[in-house]
């Protein structure tokens, strides 16, 4: 999956080290499975980023 084009949720953490949640092909997708990670842990940070694989 890490060839896969598209939006991963990354999580950032007190040290600034990223994890990959999820990836997602469509940027709704994305947004929309964000809200719900945000519910779910309001106090975590998240970002969406855009992968483009050459």
């Amino acid at each position: 999956m890490s060839n896969c084009r598209g939006f991963p949720h990354e999580r950032l953490h007190q040290d600034m080290q990223r994890v990959v949640v999820a990836r997602f092909r469509k940027r709704s997708d994305a947004e929309g499975h964000l809200k719900a990670l945000k519910r779910l842990m309001p106090d975590a940070q998240f970002v969406i980023i855009f992968v483009r694989v050459a």
